[in-house]
């Protein structure tokens, strides 16, 4: 490896740190293209050659997919701080899309609520001997379901975010 390759390679780590997305792609497809570009043309002979077209594209490459994930992350923090803004205007000076209404701050309320509790139980009971048709059922010990059971009301306390009245 001679001295040129030696700071092209320091260059391209170089840029690689400390950098924006979008210079971090940039730079991490340099790298990369560079060192693919190089095997390639060393393969055909022309080592330089395929390291600089192949430091080229990565950089191209890498450029516009940090571009693509910088876009991402701003539209992420715009909305972030838009939210931020809108929680910090004062209640009284909002008003819907109508103009009309009131405000009201997210608050808990308590929700009487009913629900059913089943107390079945199940019992042995003697079945007498019967004789049906032309079929006779010797008298045995069955199982049968009881049904049973009440209604609950409880209270629960649920968040209700703000809205308008």
């Amino acid at each position: 490896m001679n001295a040129k390759q030696i700071l092209s390679i320091l260059a391209v780590f170089t840029l690689i740190t400390g950098c924006t997305a979008t210079e971090r792609g940039a730079g991490i497809g340099a790298a990369s293209g560079a060192g693919l570009g190089a095997i390639i043309g060393h393969q055909s002979g022309h080592g330089g050659e395929g390291a600089l077209i192949g430091a080229a594209a990565g950089a191209l490459t890498g450029g516009l997919l940090g571009n693509q994930i910088d876009k991402k992350e701003n539209a992420k923090n715009r909305a972030y701080e838009q939210g931020r803004r809108d929680a910090q205007i004062d209640p009284s000076a909002r008003s819907n899309s109508k103009g009309k209404g009131t405000w009201v701050e997210g608050h808990y309320e308590f929700v009487t609520k009913k629900e059913w509790v089943d107390t079945s139980t199940r019992e042995r009971v003697w079945v007498e001997e019967q004789i049906t048709e032309d079929r006779r059922i010797e008298g045995h010990w069955e199982e049968r379901g009881v049904p049973s059971g009440n209604w609950r009301t409880y209270e629960e306390k649920i968040w209700v975010p703000g809205h308008y009245e």
